[in-house]
């Protein structure tokens, strides 16, 4: 890397900006309603709103994460942006 520069991010950062801010393992209810093991990630959307996505251990790596926590950051700063 040369210096002076920032280091790279994953492919979808840049469009909001996300970064993950903490992870905890835990148990908790799965998209069906069953209990599961998993990683609870935390994360700091583009416009500073922190936010948080429960992934099941069998759910959990680094491209499903990253596009799970892209799309919704990329949704919670469009909807933070509305106005009536």
């Amino acid at each position: 890397m040369a210096m002076n520069q920032p280091p790279s991010r994953p492919p979808s950062a840049p469009m909001t900006g996300w970064e993950i801010t903490a992870q905890v393992e835990r148990d908790e209810l799965d998209a069906r309603g069953q209990p599961a093991r998993g990683m609870r990630v935390y994360f700091t959307t583009g416009k500073g709103i922190s936010a948080s996505v429960f992934f099941p251990q069998r759910e959990y790596n680094p491209d499903n994460v990253r596009a799970t926590v892209a799309a919704q950051a990329a949704t919670i700063d469009q909807v933070h942006a509305l106005k009536g």
